[in-house]
């Protein structure tokens, strides 16, 4: 079965606009290529695993993967802090929405989860 994914990095598009406002464009540069790398990260885990792209702008995404590969997800998002010295959030949903509302759920949590779509998510 494929599941939908949509994830964003945490609090990382903060620094970006952090170093917009102190003119620094060297930071923003610095932190750019860092969120680069970490939509790499995802889009690598979705093809390596015969899964594919859907959506990747700025520090968030949508990928599908067939749902085995989820026991991998926890190392994909340690990967990801490791490479971008920042946290992520993932929302799983068997569509696209589902996703999306688990992702908002993530992060009202407190950020820094993976949180499957069940029928409470939409409540919170």
């Amino acid at each position: 079965m494929k599941v939908f994914l949509c994830y964003d990095g945490d609090s990382i598009g903060h620094r970006v606009g952090k170093a917009r406002m102190a003119d620094d464009a060297i930071e923003i540069a610095r932190v750019s290529q860092l969120i680069d790398k970490g939509n790499d990260i995802f889009r690598s885990f979705a093809l390596e695993n015969g899964g594919q792209v859907i959506q990747i702008g700025g520090d968030e995404g949508a990928i599908q993967v067939d749902a085995k590969f989820l026991e991998s997800l926890e190392k994909i998002r340690d990967k990801y802090e490791s490479i971008t010295n920042a946290t992520v959030s993932v929302g799983i949903g068997k569509t696209i929405s589902e996703a999306f509302k688990a992702l908002i759920v993530a992060k009202l949590r407190g950020k820094n989860r993976s949180v499957l779509f069940d029928n409470e998510i939409p409540k919170e």
